[in-house]
């Protein structure tokens, strides 16, 4: 390398004016009366960022808890969590029953079953007189 060497002397712009003082600044001095500020201020960003992560897993479980919920109050899925989660199906009603319907026709399988109401002609029907049996007939002649 040359002394003269035009890439290693200060340039015109990069010299300071004469006349003109700068003045000197300790950079100790600046980073320590800051450096608590801006720990406080990290600090601060950073409770609040933990906040909005554990808010958004919050509004994440909620709401599909809310869909499982909308879908058991169709009461046509014998489980509600056969359907997949749609954040879409929330706010629209018939867009959730069309879609129940859909995965119904695709796998009938999942539908609730109808559990049948009232006399099925089976068990205890109550005060009714039973059917005479030999066992009753060979008591009755005692």
């Amino acid at each position: 390398m040359a002394e003269n060497d035009p890439l290693d002397s200060p340039s015109a712009n990069e010299q300071a004016p004469s006349g003109v003082d700068t003045p000197e600044v300790d950079s100790e001095v600046a980073e320590d009366d800051t450096e608590p500020l801006v720990r406080k201020l990290r600090d601060e960003s950073a409770k609040y960022r933990t906040r909005a992560k554990d808010a958004e897993a919050r509004i994440h479980t909620l709401s599909r808890e809310l869909f499982a919920l909308k879908v058991a109050a169709l009461d046509k899925l014998a489980d509600a969590t056969d359907l997949e989660y749609n954040a879409d199906f929330l706010d629209d009603p018939d867009a959730l029953a069309l879609a129940v319907d859909e995965l119904l026709e695709k796998r009938p399988h999942y539908a609730k079953r109808n559990r049948p109401n009232g006399a099925v002609g089976q068990g205890d029907r109550g005060d009714s007189v039973a059917a005479p049996t030999f066992a009753a007939l060979l008591q009755s002649r005692r």
